[in-house]
């Protein structure tokens, strides 16, 4: 998520649209370097709900002082005029099972998740893929709220097709095969990796 939102913002100032990152780290500098300092799982807790929590209100404030800008959030925080889901946590633990909840941030992250849609705290939800939009309109009941499907980019200047006797070889080295069928109908697998990639590089 923040290599999504750190190539959004290069895009934006490449294009001399002015645009600020709001993060943890900007916002609470201070708070991040104590957490430096604490074991990684719990210092990781601790600055999601912090995140969530503080960089909520600090983003209001900000929209009541800077009526003109546009927000565009991509995980932590809520409200903003643009949400980028990368994802439901109501999906995970559908898959992995309720007893996730018995951890405290797992509750909170599924709590925060069903907050931001019930309440549609945002103007434009955008979606990865057609699948993301159909896992989010399946889980929550987002009615007729602007939904965006838009893809990751790919920058051709650095990945772009290979010739095509490469390209085999490629395909041979990582033993391509078809993706397997979903063992659970109503939470099928998801497949991304080479089985997606490689009839691509085939036809390069």
């Amino acid at each position: 998520m923040s290599g999504v939102a750190h190539n959004l913002h290069a895009e934006f100032t490449r294009m001399q649209v002015p645009a600020d990152m709001l993060t943890a780290d900007t916002l609470f500098p201070a708070l991040q370097s104590l957490l430096e300092r604490l074991p990684a799982k719990f210092s990781t807790a601790v600055d999601v709900v912090t995140f969530s929590v503080l960089g909520t209100l600090a983003m209001a404030f900000r929209r009541l002082t800077r009526p003109g800008e546009v927000y565009i959030v991509h995980n932590d925080v809520l409200g903003g005029h643009i949400y980028v889901n990368h994802g439901l946590h109501k999906e995970l633990v559908a898959i992995r099972g309720r007893r996730m909840l018995l951890n405290p941030l797992h509750l909170f992250l599924f709590l925060r998740e069903a907050v931001r849609h019930r309440l549609a705290l945002y103007r434009t939800v955008v979606c990865l893929s057609s699948s993301g939009e159909a896992q989010l309109r399946d889980n929550y009941a987002i009615g007729n709220a602007d939904v965006r499907v838009i893809p990751n980019g790919v920058d051709l200047r650095v990945f772009h097709p290979s010739e095509p006797e490469p390209a085999r070889e490629l395909g041979s080295a990582l033993d391509c095969v078809p993706p397997p069928a979903p063992t659970d109908v109503k939470h099928p697998v998801t497949v991304t990796g080479p089985p997606v990639l490689c009839p691509v590089d085939g036809r390069s």
